[in-house]
């Protein structure tokens, strides 16, 4: 990364394109995976083919001072690349580099355009990220995009690449999750949206506490269901009526509200194409 490239960014400041973080995002936990996906999507969605996106982090931007701080490690690519593509579909072009500015050394995240964006969060993390929107940058902040812009940029994609068609024959995911030390109830919900009968219907969900030795509950909510065409069906249970199990065969009573702040989800479904074969759909959400 040439220098003179990015002392030119920075003295330029924030744009829509150029985005100025103090410090690292804190990698090594769910919130701030979420916080980094987002500032990551929201630079994919407006990258273009002409111009990357930048996202400089070791420099305050100009309302907080502007200071040129530095940072002290700049995480691996590899990490970069794990986060995206466990969060993000489709997984952003990202290049990360050190750079020196100011005898400071930066961390630099170049974001480029490809034909498969837009792009989506794939899970659901606190209020930070969710896979119901599409980010996006406004005046230099984080944003998400209006139905009419989705949908302006998904008849751009289907341009590009041709109308994409998703095949599976069921609509699935998670209608309610849990808050942190409030209501507690996990709800799922599966839908036929086809005009055929699906069958051999079956769903679970497996919560995973995080902060307490990756203890497992695995909950069985439909066996060998059919749906007729248009019917639908909804799930739910409460967390703490159940037991985990750590993986040595420690069995964790929980009774009470969720605490922990750090829990993933995961909804895992199961059902009969119309060729035959069992077909597999699974939906992440996270906490914390």
């Amino acid at each position: 990364m040439d220098p003179k490239y990015i002392a030119a960014l920075i003295e330029a400041g924030e744009t829509n394109l150029v985005e100025f973080k103090r410090e690292w995002w804190d990698l090594d936990s769910k919130l701030g995976k979420g916080q980094f996906v987002r500032n990551v999507l929201a630079m994919a969605n407006v990258v273009t083919a002409a111009e990357p996106g930048f996202i400089i982090i070791g420099v305050e931007d100009r309302k907080h001072g502007g200071a040129v701080t530095g940072v002290l490690k700049t995480p691996p690519q590899e990490t970069i690349a794990q986060i995206l593509d466990t969060y993000t579909n489709p997984v952003p072009r990202v290049s990360v580099y050190e750079a020196t500015y100011a005898s400071k050394i930066l961390s630099v995240i170049e974001v480029v355009w490809n034909e498969f964006h837009p792009y989506y969060a794939t899970r659901d993390v606190d209020t930070v990220l969710s896979t119901d929107a599409v980010y996006t940058r406004r005046a230099c902040t984080v944003g998400r995009l209006k139905p009419a812009e989705i949908e302006r940029l998904i008849r751009a994609k289907e341009t590009r690449l041709g109308k994409i068609i998703d095949h599976s024959p069921l609509n699935v995911g998670f209608v309610e999750l849990p808050t942190i030390g409030g209501y507690e109830k996990v709800s799922i919900r599966v839908e036929n949206v086809t005009e055929e009968p699906v069958t051999n219907i079956d769903a679970s969900v497996d919560i995973v506490l995080i902060q307490h030795r990756h203890a497992i509950h695995r909950r069985r909510l439909i066996i060998n269901l059919t749906l007729e065409p248009g019917q639908s069906r909804e799930c739910d249970f409460r967390p703490s009526d159940t037991s985990f199990f750590y993986q040595n065969g420690e069995v964790l009573n929980w009774r009470g509200p969720i605490a922990s702040t750090w829990i993933d989800f995961r909804l895992r479904l199961t059902f009969r194409g119309r060729d035959g074969i069992l077909c597999e759909i699974v939906r992440d959400a996270s906490l914390g």
